[in-house]
């Protein structure tokens, strides 16, 4: 990892789960996807963490940042290091940690004259319309897996609507 690969976005994923399941195998399917279509990808997760193995096994580039707490500032501080070098286009974020400390960093950009990064938080359930503070102001979006699946069913059973859809929607939607 470092600065951008030649003219490759880098998009970061984070997940504070110490195991793996089925969010977290979706999101290195999405990783894998978005590297096929010359997108850099970047797991950020724990130390030892099921889906660090997994990532690396896949050949997926990790960092791994402890995330202990959702305002742990070692992890604060790691990420806006990260950020600072790797200037990425979108992160998505899987724990509840991981994403509030990435939404602190995506919003500090704008208070340092940087553009502010689009932070998504991934839930695989949401009940009802999100009434926190974070899910309402911070976040740049929270997509739903359960509000989404038939969505995401059609999308991922055509790579070309799913390539479409991350390019036009959310990234020309966000980062223009």
């Amino acid at each position: 990892m470092g600065s951008n690969m030649g003219d490759a976005k880098v998009v970061l994923f984070s997940d504070s789960s110490i195991n793996i399941g089925g969010q977290e195998l979706q999101a290195l399917q999405q990783m894998r996807s978005l590297n096929a279509w010359g997108y850099e990808t970047i797991l950020l997760c724990k130390p030892k963490s099921a889906i660090s193995v997994r990532a690396r096994g896949d050949g997926i580039a990790v960092l791994e940042i402890p995330f202990r707490n959702a305002f742990h500032i070692p992890s604060l501080m790691k990420l806006f290091d990260l950020v600072k070098v790797n200037t990425p286009v979108a992160m998505f974020c899987h724990g509840s940690h991981d994403a509030l400390i990435s939404a602190l960093v995506g919003m500090a950009q704008a208070l340092i004259g940087r553009k502010r990064i689009p932070v998504f938080r991934v839930k695989t359930f949401q009940h009802g319309y999100p009434l926190s503070f974070a899910y309402n102001y911070l976040f740049s979006g929270t997509p739903a897996a359960i509000y989404v699946q038939d969505f995401w069913l059609t999308l991922l059973s055509n790579p070309r609507s799913f390539r479409l859809f991350i390019q036009e929607l959310i990234f020309q939607h966000w980062i223009t």
